[in-house]
C-alpha cells in the first residue's frame, strides 16, 4: 500500500487492522501508532461508531420488549 499510496495511508490500515505480529511500520495498536495516524482513524470511525450504537440500543431495546432481556 506504501508503494502504491502512500506510508501514511499504509499506516492507517495497519492500524484498523491492528496489525502487529511484525507489523511493515512501527504501529499496529494505537499505543504504538503516531497519534496524527491515531487520531485520523478515530475521527474517520466516529460516524460508524455512532451508528453502531444506534443499532445496539435498537437491538437491546427490542430484547427488553420481548422480555428476554
Amino acid at each position: 500500500v506504501a508503494e502504491v499510496c502512500d506510508e501514511a495511508t499504509a499506516r492507517g490500515i495497519q492500524l484498523m487492522i491492528e496489525y502487529d505480529p511484525a507489523p511493515p511500520f512501527e504501529g499496529g495498536t494505537p499505543r504504538t501508532s503516531p497519534s496524527a495516524i491515531v487520531d485520523k482513524i478515530v475521527g474517520a470511525s466516529a460516524p460508524r461508531q455512532g451508528e453502531r450504537a444506534e443499532l445496539v440500543e435498537a437491538a437491546r431495546a427490542n430484547l427488553v420488549s420481548q422480555g428476554r432481556l
